[in-house]
């Protein structure tokens, strides 16, 4: 019985703090689940949005460079397609393709 040796107030006071503690947990988890509930109700591409943003927040930082680096690319790549200066390749085509390269 170690709470013996303590003061009434000690006691109290100790009480409090863990009764605070489990209050700020379980707002935590209502937030959590408020959050939730309204990000479910958005469509589908604020929704993706979202999804990104989160994780992008706890990414280690260089797969934050790498994402960066391909949307660069990616953006090049477009210009140069919305250019004339490369061509697309119909999906058909690129689909049968991985199809021959994983089933040989």
């Amino acid at each position: 019985m170690p709470d013996c040796h303590l003061g009434i107030e000690s006691i109290l006071q100790r009480k409090l703090d863990r009764t605070a503690v489990l209050i700020k947990l379980i707002t935590m988890i209502q937030t959590l689940d408020a959050l939730t509930l309204g990000a479910i109700e958005l469509p589908p591409d604020q929704r993706f949005a979202l999804a990104q943003r989160i994780l992008a927040s706890v990414e280690p930082e260089e797969i934050l460079e790498t994402d960066e680096a391909w949307a660069l690319e990616i953006k090049e790549r477009m210009r140069k397609y919305d250019c004339g200066e490369t061509l697309g390749v119909p999906a058909g085509e690129v689909f049968a393709e991985l199809d021959r390269r994983l089933n040989p």
